[in-house]
C-alpha cells in the first residue's frame, strides 16, 4: 500500500538525520525500523544497544536446557516465509538454537512461501492449510488444521523410522 511506501521514505529520511547531525548509522541496523523506527530512536539518543527479541525470548525460557536430550524440535508461526528467516523470528531462532545442539527441526505454519531461505534453515516443512481458503476460515479452523499438519509430520517421521531400521 501507498502508507507503507510513505513510511519507508520518512524512516529513511529520519536515519538520514540522526547520522547527519548524531554520527550515529542506524539505516541498515537490524531491528531499528520495528515499530515505527523506535529502535533507531532508542541507539540514536540513549545509546540503547538492540537485541533480536526471538533470542531474548529463547533465554528466558532457556531453550537450549530444553533442547538437551531432545531428538527432533517442531517450531512453527502463522506464515512462514523470507522475513521468518531474515529478521530472525521466533522459529528462526529455534532452528539455531536446535541446529547448534545437532538436532533436526520441522516447521509447520499456516502457509509456507517457497524461499530457498527456509529450505537451508529447517530440516522439513509443513503447511496447515493444504488447500486455497479464506484467510478467516484458516484461522476459524486453526485448531483442527493444525492437528493434521502435525499428523501428517510424524507418519512421515514413522515411516523414515521404519525405513532406517
Amino acid at each position: 500500500p501507498e502508507i507503507v511506501a510513505e513510511l519507508d521514505i520518512a524512516l529513511k529520511h529520519f536515519a538520514e538525520i540522526i547520522r547527519r547531525d548524531l554520527g550515529v548509522d542506524v539505516d541498515q541496523l537490524p531491528g531499528a525500523g520495528a515499530a515505527g523506527g523506535l529502535g533507531a530512536g532508542l541507539v540514536a539518543f540513549t545509546g540503547a544497544r538492540l537485541r533480536p527479541g526471538a533470542e531474548m525470548v529463547m533465554e528466558a525460557l532457556r531453550l537450549d536446557d530444553r533442547l538437551a536430550g531432545a531428538q527432533l524440535v517442531i517450531t512453527g508461526e502463522g506464515r512462514l516465509d523470507s522475513q521468518t528467516a531474515r529478521f530472525g523470528k521466533g522459529p528462526a531462532a529455534v532452528a539455531r538454537h536446535a541446529r547448534q545442539a545437532g538436532i533436526p527441526v520441522v516447521a509447520i505454519g499456516g502457509s509456507i512461501a517457497d524461499e530457498t531461505e527456509l529450505r537451508l534453515l529447517f530440516d522439513g516443512l509443513e503447511a496447515t492449510v493444504v488447500e486455497p481458503c479464506p484467510l478467516d476460515e484458516a484461522i476459524a479452523q486453526a485448531r483442527p488444521l493444525l492437528v493434521a499438519a502435525s499428523t501428517r509430520v510424524m507418519r512421515l517421521l514413522l515411516a523414515g523410522r521404519r525405513l532406517a531400521s
